[in-house]
């Protein structure tokens, strides 16, 4: 426990030293490990741990392979819609209520691996442009579990 906290401190000592370009960085790194974590948790059919416990040593794992999400979230400047944009730069707006009306779809699958499917059919109903625009053209394309992943984790709760 006293480990992690004097890492915590010394992050936040080293934070205050750096940039805006390099915070953003540092917050798409942290993403990213977050993402790979939940992937993993996902993968297991498990669902996944917020924060594992401070008194916890941190398990032996083979180094992963840093992952660049396929899926990309950002919010407009007044924050009145979201696009949601692939690693081709393809980038298709929604509404917030649309975005609210996905994480129900997500979040109401009754399993993990019925989500992606769950979401498709959703988008092939309601918003195929998006489908459209991304070339997703099954529920079994990575973008589909990406974006599901990526839904629950920075809309849910």
């Amino acid at each position: 426990m006293r480990e992690n906290s004097k890492l915590v401190s010394e992050i936040q000592g080293l934070i205050k030293q750096l940039g805006r370009e390099d915070l953003l960085q540092l917050k798409q790194q942290a993403s990213a490990m977050i993402y790979n974590q939940t992937v993993e948790e996902i993968n297991k059919g498990l669902k996944p741990q917020p924060n594992r416990s401070e008194d916890s040593e941190p398990q032996e794992t083979q180094p992963r392979a840093k992952m660049s999400p396929l899926i990309q979230i950002d919010q407009s400047d007044n924050r009145m819609y979201v696009y949601i944009s692939t690693e081709k730069n393809e980038r298709v707006f929604f509404t917030i209520e649309e975005m609210a009306k996905m994480l129900n779809v997500c979040e109401s699958a009754s399993q993990v691996k019925k989500i992606p499917h769950n979401l498709y059919r959703w988008l092939e109903k309601e918003r195929s442009d998006f489908l459209i625009e991304t070339a997703i053209s099954s529920p079994s394309d990575p973008h589909m579990k990406e974006l599901c992943l990526t839904i629950l984790e920075e809309w849910g709760e």
